[in-house]
């Protein structure tokens, strides 16, 4: 992220990458070095969110209310 590029190969593993089934909303909080990706499922169900850390590993996931659309960080 500090380069800004482009990654061409996915860092996070097709395992982690096969549960989420509709990306909704990708944040970075560069205080805590996550990246977190908000999954709406089925646009009708609960969503869920996907911390992971630099390296792609999954640090923790949790349920979200339908449609996980922001993200807010607290300093």
């Amino acid at each position: 992220l500090k380069k800004e590029a482009v990654i061409k190969d996915s860092f996070i593993s097709q395992s982690d990458v096969a549960k989420i089934k509709l990306p909704y909303h990708i944040a970075y909080n560069p205080q805590r070095k996550e990246l977190y990706i908000c999954d709406a499922k089925d646009y009708k169900s609960a969503g869920e969110i996907f911390c992971f850390s630099l390296d792609g590993n999954v640090r923790w996931q949790n349920q979200t209310g339908d449609l996980p659309a922001v993200i807010a960080f607290l300093k």
